[in-house]
């Protein structure tokens, strides 16, 4: 992946002073998406978005350039700059229309899409499978069954486009990101097995790719199923290529995104002085203004890993600084998160509303069945009540996690863990420090099925 053209080439390319001899950067150039967007940001093209413009500009085979015979280097010159700037109006309108596309298509039910695809030439277009594909996955992160069918559908109008006009190689970056698109909306529906399968497809598209960007997305998100399938030594392997690659680029958004991700997983492991300082180099990382999720991510991350590590004040600042955004983040199982650190926060400083917070977020997740997260908040509870002194509510509440926890298909040491908790609520020596390693094995297991849990 290393070896794009410098600066000056490209600025030398783009003059077409010595196109005839710099076959081999213009052939970079037109199958990069990288170089391409610096070729246009060159240009100084505002009549579009140069981030997606260079992913649809649409590129001829390298013998169609103007054809002059022996004509001066200056007729070449001023030909070849007309024939790629007649490219770039196309790209443009073809950018500036696909968000009115997308707009009309949201007023048909999905199972039309396919159909106007096939009827009208008008959604043949590359920028706007990019906007189905990419609005998709952001709509996954709420419903990704509706996700996944959405992005699929982009994928579907990629292969109805005209390899002629894009090249086979910029439409397999689409289809590329496409699939490991598909197969994220499927990790966040918890269905992994779906998701291997479309990043094996995935995978077999992305493995020539010419383009750094397509393939650190593709490592990243890859990285993402990894961790999800506690193939944890895998994710950081990926991870690391991604930031690399990233960084080799200067694509300073998805090296603060994959730090985030990097330090959350150490978390996951119970590893909160190794998280922090990855933590806050995504913070120095992440421009809010550009990337706002991910600097919520960041500054979240951040705050749960001070709580673990008993800074409940410095979490209450990091909180604070972002709470508003809560509010109005359109993802529901990050605003339910967003919620239990809240809850956590004001547990550790002593605060009654930590107890309502943490039982409400206790209720939530057990209303999605999702009982590993309601383990931990049930224990958070217990610690409180512990170092509160109120054995009745801990013993309450040791049997409803009983009854709840136990009959689930959880790991044999998790059930374990739950079950030397109860004895020690019932023999009055639930101490918080007890509580505390119990919750911290728990977490520790969900992405650590092999570890034992010991007694004591």
């Amino acid at each position: 992946m290393r070896g794009h053209p410098s600066r000056e080439q490209i600025r030398r390319f783009l003059d077409v002073q010595e196109a005839r001899r710099s076959e081999r950067t213009a052939l970079h150039l037109l199958e990069c998406e990288h170089c391409r967007r610096a070729a246009l940001l060159e240009l100084q093209e505002n009549g579009g978005r140069s981030e997606l413009l260079a992913k649809v500009l649409r590129h001829p085979a390298a013998d169609d350039l103007p054809a002059v015979g022996d004509a001066p280097a200056a007729e070449f010159a001023r030909a070849a700059d007309e024939h790629l700037l007649s490219r770039l109006s196309t790209a443009i309108e073809e950018v500036n229309a696909c968000q009115g596309l997308l707009a009309e298509l949201r007023r048909h039910p999905l199972a039309r899409w396919t159909l106007r695809f096939d009827n009208s030439d008008r959604y043949r277009s590359l920028a706007l499978a990019r906007e189905l594909i990419q609005a998709g996955h952001r709509e996954g992160f709420e419903d990704p069954g509706r996700g996944a069918l959405m992005v699929r559908l982009g994928v579907d109008l990629v292969d109805r486009l005209d390899p002629a006009l894009y090249g086979d190689r910029l439409l397999d970056d689409v289809r590329a990101r496409g699939w490991g698109l598909i197969g994220d909306c499927h990790r966040l529906a918890g269905d992994l097995k779906a998701a291997e399968v479309a990043f094996r497809r995935s995978a077999r598209l992305i493995e020539d790719t010419p383009d750094p960007e397509e393939l650190a997305t593709h490592l990243y998100l890859r990285g993402l199923l990894r961790k999800e399938q506690r193939r944890f030594a895998e994710a950081v392997r990926l991870f690391d290529r991604a930031r690399r690659l990233s960084e080799e680029i200067g694509d300073r958004e998805r090296v603060a995104r994959i730090l985030t991700s990097t330090g959350g997983l150490k978390m996951q492991r119970g590893e909160p002085e190794e998280a922090l300082p990855v933590l806050l180099d995504a913070l120095a990382s992440v421009d809010a203004r550009t990337d706002p999720r991910v600097a919520l991510f960041a500054r979240t991350n951040t705050a749960m890993c001070l709580v673990e590590l008993g800074d409940h004040a410095g979490a209450r600042e990091m909180f604070e600084q972002c709470r508003e955004h809560y509010s109005v983040a359109p993802d529901s199982y990050f605003r339910l998160r967003a919620r239990w650190i809240e809850g956590r926060i004001a547990a550790g400083l002593d605060e009654e509303e930590g107890e309502q917070i943490l039982t409400e977020v206790r209720a939530a997740y057990l209303e999605r069945a999702q009982h590993y997260n309601a383990a931990l908040v049930s224990l958070h509870l217990a610690a409180l009540y512990a170092r509160q002194g109120r054995s009745a509510e801990l013993r309450a509440l040791a049997e409803e996690m009983a009854a709840i926890f136990l009959a689930q298909e959880i790991p044999a040491e998790a059930i374990a863990a739950l079950a030397f908790f109860r004895q020690a609520v019932e023999q009055d020596r639930a101490s918080e420090d007890l509580v505390g390693g119990v919750a911290r094995f728990l977490q520790r297991t969900h992405t650590d099925p092999a570890l034992r849990f010991r007694r004591g």
